[in-house]
């Protein structure tokens, strides 16, 4: 009787031999990964850093340097270059301009160790970010090449706490005027000349002297002018829109060190909230809850809960409904700090209207 011995051996090499042909392929597919990864974590960090830094740019007071926000040109590049190191964004990268509000014209530059120039109410500040990338994975010949972020916002200053602003008017906005009244002019008829027929003379047997023919005259026609009436022209009456909401309190207040409180009054003319957002400076502090409670008591109140640490949250509720008031509630997860800077807007759906904007502390 014989018993055949298994060479384990040979299954051993043939698993080392699967697994060499495996790697090369599982290596690609993770490096593919990481690199593909990074690109878009550099995308990321520069989108974000041009959004910080517009944020700071169009915050409305005074920073640290002593000059508005939109003129402190180190602290807006300073903002950008907190997010946007990581992926290579230098200050030679970061370009600021601005925008006048009624043309659209840029102007001005915010240069390197100085102050940008003095904008006008409703101006806009506009940043480009740019970064060249190169890649960390070498096994992918990937080329070097340009990132490039930009961002706008509006300049609100001196606009009261509680008071909507209000924006110069647009270059060449045509003004409504009567309209012209038309003019009839008569058109002179032509007279008609109509021949008349004189009958010829007889010729008679007898010696007689032939008559003369005699012309009659034509008969004319005078054409009696008509005159027009003039055609009243009519008149457009503007109607008159209702109030715009007002602020209620002249800042936000604070409720148990976590709360950050505001209230809206209305006048009671129907109005749309389109927007509400939240924009503060406490790093390492996040927003976990917001409420907005409406008076009259019936209307349908709006709730978000979360973890928001990205220091600019924003919310888009659908409400048209006339209200007499609304109560505003942030909650965060720390104590809110009275040395950092926490801006609220609300933006409703008037043009005329605009937004509501304010500060705390």
């Amino acid at each position: 009787m014989m018993i055949e011995k298994k060479d384990e051996n040979a299954a051993d090499g043939q698993g080392i031999v699967e697994f060499a042909l495996a790697l090369p392929i599982f290596l690609f597919v993770v490096l593919g990964i990481v690199a593909f990864g990074h690109i878009m974590f550099a995308y990321s960090m520069t989108l974000a850093a041009t959004r910080e830094a517009t944020r700071y740019g169009s915050a409305v007071g005074v920073s640290a340097s002593g000059v508005p926000y939109y003129q402190d040109c180190d602290g807006i590049r300073g903002a950008a270059l907190r997010i946007g190191r990581l992926a290579g964004v230098d200050a030679s990268g970061i370009q600021i301009r601005y925008k006048n509000y009624a043309t659209g014209a840029g102007y001005g530059d915010c240069p390197q160790g100085g102050y940008g120039p003095t904008v006008n109410m409703g101006d806009r500040i506009v940043i480009t970010t740019t970064v060249q990338y190169h890649t960390i994975v070498p096994v992918f010949p990937i080329p070097p090449f340009t990132l490039r972020s930009s961002s706008a916002r509006t300049i609100l200053k001196g606009v009261p706490a509680g008071q909507a602003p209000t924006l110069p008017p647009f270059a060449g906005t045509p003004t409504l005027g009567p309209s012209p009244t038309p003019t009839f002019t008569a058109t002179p008829t032509e007279t008609p000349n109509v021949p008349t027929d004189t009958p010829s003379p007889t010729l008679l047997p007898t010696k007689t002297r032939t008559p003369t023919p005699t012309q009659t005259a034509s008969p004319t026609y005078t054409a009696t002018p008509i005159t027009p009436s003039p055609t009243p022209t009519a008149t457009e009456t503007p109607t008159p829109l209702p109030p715009c909401p007002q602020a209620g309190a002249a800042k936000p207040v604070v409720e148990g060190d976590s709360k950050l409180k505001w209230t809206i009054t209305n006048s009671g003319a129907p109005i749309g909230i389109t927007a509400i957002s939240l924009d503060w400076t406490q790093r390492g502090n996040s927003l976990v809850a917001f409420n907005l409670v409406p008076q009259p008591s019936d209307l349908p109140k709006i709730a978000w809960t979360g973890n928001d640490a990205t220091g600019s949250w924003s919310i888009s509720p659908t409400w048209s409904e006339p209200f007499t008031s609304a109560e505003l509630t942030f909650t965060f997860k720390k104590t809110i700090s009275s040395n950092d800077v926490y801006n609220i807007q609300v933006e409703f759906d008037r043009d005329d209207c605009g937004s509501l904007s304010t500060f705390y502390p």
